[in-house]
């Protein structure tokens, strides 16, 4: 009776030694999980980030030398998607540039219709 609680108790002694183990386990497989997900949404970040700077850079090629700066500006803001990471500065410079592009959009209207107010129509009386 001795030896059969002896070997009971070592049984436990074992089984809870196996359960410590297999809970160390699954919790390191979780921690991996969770590192490679973070390290996936980083390089995906940076992935977003790099493609967006080169379309920018692709399509701003034929620009003007006196535009280089706002070609600049333009693949900074590509380069930094999240608007969490955005600063007081790079607000205005965006803001001043969607008003010159505004500005040059409606001198672009004028000079197209010939006119300030209105389009020219024929009078048929």
């Amino acid at each position: 009776a001795e030896q059969h609680s002896a070997m009971a108790s070592a049984v436990t002694k074992a089984s809870q030694a196996l359960k410590g183990t297999l809970s160390k386990m699954a919790s390191n497989q979780k921690e991996a999980r969770l590192r490679a997900a973070a390290n996936t949404a980083e390089q995906n970040s940076a992935m977003i980030g790099k493609s967006a700077h080169d379309f920018v850079a692709a399509i701003t090629n034929f620009i003007p030398q006196g535009f280089q700066m706002v070609r600049g500006q333009f693949a900074g803001a590509a380069s930094n998607p999240n608007p969490l990471n955005w600063t007081i500065g790079g607000i205005k410079a965006g803001g001043v540039v969607f008003i010159e592009m505004f500005g040059a959009f409606c001198l672009g209207e004028v000079l197209g219709k010939g006119q300030l107010i209105g389009y020219p129509v024929k009078s048929y009386a």
